[in-house]
């Protein structure tokens, strides 16, 4: 599901994308050793890994949700009834809703649920394929 903003700020939900797919995960490492003998059990070593040789750098993760994370809950209110009481009228959360309406504010959510906003990075990748990583070493045993 795809949400977008209308002109007055509402959400409007989109149709639902059957064929969405994340970047294709492609990545070659390589890993080459190369020992020479020294004599009575002398041994050189070197040794080369590449992770991500071609440095790929396909999205792994989406930002799904459509709000933003600072304190933005569909949380309708409504009085307290003792002290302490947080106010959330957890009926209408609890059971079936709509939810466009929850986050426009309106229809049952009218009055006791402020009007959320789209999150700028809705839809965007959020983490990436580790970037090219190279180890080399050389070993002497005796």
């Amino acid at each position: 599901m795809r949400f977008t903003r209308a002109p007055n700020g509402d959400f409007v939900k989109g149709s639902v994308d059957h064929g969405a797919r994340s970047d294709p995960y492609v990545q070659s490492d390589v890993f080459v050793r190369h020992e020479i003998v020294m004599g009575e059990g002398k041994r050189l070593s070197f040794e080369g890994n590449i992770v991500n040789l071609f440095n790929q750098r396909a999205g792994l993760s989406y930002v799904e949700g459509p709000v933003g994370a600072t304190a933005q809950l569909i949380s309708p209110t409504r009085a307290a009834r003792f002290p302490g009481d947080p106010g959330v009228d957890w009926a209408k959360v609890m059971t079936a809703y709509n939810y466009v309406d929850a986050l426009n504010g309106t229809g049952a959510f009218a009055g006791v649920q402020p009007k959320l906003t789209l999150a700028s990075r809705y839809g965007l990748p959020q983490v990436f394929q580790g970037a090219r990583n190279i180890r080399l070493a050389v070993r002497f045993t005796f």
